[in-house]
């Protein structure tokens, strides 16, 4: 193989890791285009999808390379490699290793991650918190950490028996909104709709719905409609488990109106304690996500400062899409701080500090009401859900064009290389 072949076969590879880590379009094209850029290449073309991506490009000495590869997007998040990844091609840019070196390179990079034990116990600790934000009781939490323990008992089997994970999110949903209904059917819970929201989080999939419509209104619209259909598709999937649970065990159960309970954003307490579970619950996530332990203490940090800005902005803007712009956009300029400050990618800790301000309830009630063909319903809460996700995708992009801007005139000569690269994005 030339030096060529070599640079080209390791990118794609490389972007694919990228990508299976969680790692946002944006960033992707960047690191790319650092580590091109390194080697002088010319001519370059990228396509990237987050299911495909195909790149070309041409040396100094007018020799030619393409490489195309598909991409198997896993749901699980893994920050830790993420950040790994991301210092490898600082590592490479600078130092301008040997092509034949590059792939020897990236099967180095450390891919620690917890042992089970301490990633369930991080779950329970999560599906408690998020569960009292939904104001669950002892026995709704109870059930709640129960099914935490199906779900995630489910998703091993799965793997290891190789089921499709749409039919493993059926399967699963249809199992936990059952015993959440059997257990209010027999007066040990009072309120089932919780336990269904919090349960149903670990399988809506809440992170890359607000990382498709950020793709769209940052101009990768064809990656953001991809990933919109993927997600709708999963989410009917999911809606007819918890249709199916619904047709057999809810008769005579309250009804939704009776026992949505919601938050007063001005009692102090209830506040107070919003804060405190979001730390705890993002602090969770951290691991969840496979954040290591130097900078797990950010995650929940950032989960708390949200928390208590998005309660802020409903007292003093009580509108969805101007207090979930504003919370988004100090999400993303916390992570970008800390990101800074740290030396680290911002998305490691982003995705833990957001998880206050997904929109969990709004979309569950949505699903119900096309689950039970009930148009007040869904009339009701769907506009609430396109206007928080909207207000959340624009903030993150006010932010990142806002710091792209300073770093652009604080940091011109790194932003700015003497050979430019256009990526064709897709």
């Amino acid at each position: 193989m030339t030096n060529l072949e070599y640079i080209i076969d390791f990118s794609v590879h490389y972007a694919k890791q990228l990508i299976e880590a969680g790692t946002n379009i944006e960033r992707v094209n960047y690191n790319i285009a650092r580590i091109l850029n390194a080697y002088n290449l010319e001519d370059v073309s990228m396509h990237l999808l987050s299911t495909f991506i195909s790149l070309s490009a041409r040396d100094n000495e007018g020799n030619y390379c393409q490489r195309q590869i598909k991409i198997e997007q896993s749901l699980d998040l893994d920050l830790e490699k993420m950040k790994n990844l991301n210092r490898l091609s600082h590592i490479i840019a600078k130092e301008k290793c040997e092509p034949i070196k590059l792939k020897e390179m990236l099967h180095e990079v450390e891919d620690k991650k917890y042992p089970i034990w301490v990633t369930l116990i991080a779950y329970f600790i999560t599906v408690l918190c998020i569960g009292r934000m939904f104001n669950g009781g002892i026995p709704e939490l109870l059930i709640i950490e129960v099914n935490t323990f199906i779900i995630y008992g489910l998703g091993l089997l799965s793997n290891k028996i190789k089921l499709n994970k749409m039919i493993s999110s059926f399967i699963s949903m249809f199992v936990v909104v059952s015993i959440a209904l059997l257990s209010t059917r027999i007066g040990f819970t009072t309120n089932h709709y919780s336990i269904i929201i919090v349960n149903s989080l670990f399988l809506f999939p809440g992170i890359p719905l607000v990382n498709a419509a950020r793709n769209i209104l940052c101009g990768n619209e064809m990656n953001g409609v991809i990933e919109l259909l993927k997600i709708l598709l999963n989410v009917l999937i999911i809606c007819a488990g918890i249709g199916l649970a619904f047709y057999f065990f809810d008769k005579g159960l309250p009804t939704l109106e009776e026992s949505i309970v919601d938050r007063d954003p001005r009692d102090f307490f209830s506040s107070l304690e919003l804060i405190i579970l979001s730390f705890f619950a993002s602090l969770g996530l951290g691991v969840v996500f496979n954040i290591n332990l130097k900078d797990i203490l950010f995650a929940g940090l950032g989960g708390a400062i949200i928390r208590a800005v998005y309660i802020l902005f409903q007292i003093i803007v009580p509108y969805t899409l101007a207090y979930t712009i504003m919370s988004s956009f100090i999400a993303a300029l916390y992570s970008e701080i800390i990101a800074i400050i740290k030396k680290e990618p911002s998305t490691l800790y982003l995705y833990p500090s957001i998880i206050p301000i997904i929109p969990g309830g709004l979309f569950y009630y949505s699903s119900l009401g096309i689950i039970w063909q009930n148009s007040i319903l869904f009339n009701e809460y769907a506009p609430e859900l396109l206007l928080a996700l909207s207000g959340i995708s624009a903030g993150f992009v006010l932010c990142s064009s806002f710091v792209y801007y300073i770093r652009k005139f604080k940091f011109k000569a790194i932003f700015e290389p003497k050979k430019k690269i256009v990526i064709n994005k897709k």
